[in-house]
């Protein structure tokens, strides 16, 4: 589980629980196809925006959207890899995040 500001994300298995600020949850579980390796129902759009953000160049904002993404899931693996390491204990993202 993680929490935040605006709420939190729960994954037990195959289930994923987002929950808002005011107590509202979404179920965002996804049951992946057994035989379905390269993900066809969403591969095509990824290479589409991958495409799209080489043509865009590397200071689109597809590229910047990205980039962010990637260091705040950065950011979540290391303190869940601290929160570990301390017994579970519950950090905080930076405020940067």
């Amino acid at each position: 589980m993680i929490t935040g500001a605006d709420g939190s994300i729960k994954i037990d298995g195959e289930r994923v629980l987002l929950t808002d600020h005011d107590g509202v949850t979404e179920d965002l579980s996804v049951a992946d196809v057994a035989d379905d390796s390269y993900h066809p129902a969403w591969f095509g759009g990824v290479a589409a925006e991958f495409e799209q953000a080489i043509k865009d160049g590397p200071d689109s904002a597809a590229v910047m959207r990205n980039l962010a993404e990637a260091r705040t899931s950065i950011s979540v693996i290391e303190l869940a890899r601290k929160s570990s390491q301390r017994g579970g204990e519950i950090l905080k993202m930076p405020a940067s995040f």
